[in-house]
């Protein structure tokens, strides 16, 4: 999300390192939607998912 135009700042910090809980912050550009540069962000990622599973699928056929 880091190359995303819209996002100032995107990171995520370790809150407690024995419950391994996360924090997720992402700051966006004045006028754009944290929640919609999110869901874009995700989306993307499941297509990239999807795109390495076939590849990993052809590969072990």
């Amino acid at each position: 999300m880091n190359s995303f135009q819209e996002v100032e700042y995107a990171g995520v910090n370790l809150t407690h390192p024995l419950l391994g809980t996360l924090r997720f912050i992402l700051k966006t550009r004045e006028g754009h939607s944290a929640s919609e540069i999110l869901l874009r962000g995700l989306r993307e990622l499941s297509n990239a998912a999807g795109g390495l599973r076939k590849s990993i699928q052809q590969l072990l056929s």
